[in-house]
């Protein structure tokens, strides 16, 4: 995709677009590939830096998507996506 950014090469990579935007506020995100428990901060933490890089504040807090199962998906290809609502 364009203009995603691998943050670890095949864990997970920020994508510094838009998801949604609804009533005035924006929805960067992260997409993760792999296991959760290990990437859901680094992944947090790399959001949280893009969001204040780029002049913005978050103004809830964050959603997680859970992009497929892991009954039925191998943990190194489990899909989760996370998501800011920002100002």
């Amino acid at each position: 995709m364009p203009g995603q950014r691998w943050l670890q090469p095949g864990m997970f990579y920020i994508q510094p677009c838009w998801l949604l935007k609804l009533r005035r506020t924006k929805y960067p995100k992260v997409r993760l590939k792999g296991n959760k428990d290990i990437l859901f901060e680094l992944a947090y933490n790399a959001l949280t830096q893009w969001i204040s890089e780029n002049g913005y504040t978050p103004t809830r807090l964050a959603y997680e998507f859970y992009l497929n199962s892991p009954c039925d998906t191998p943990e190194s290809e489990l899909l989760t996506r996370i998501t800011f609502p920002v100002k």
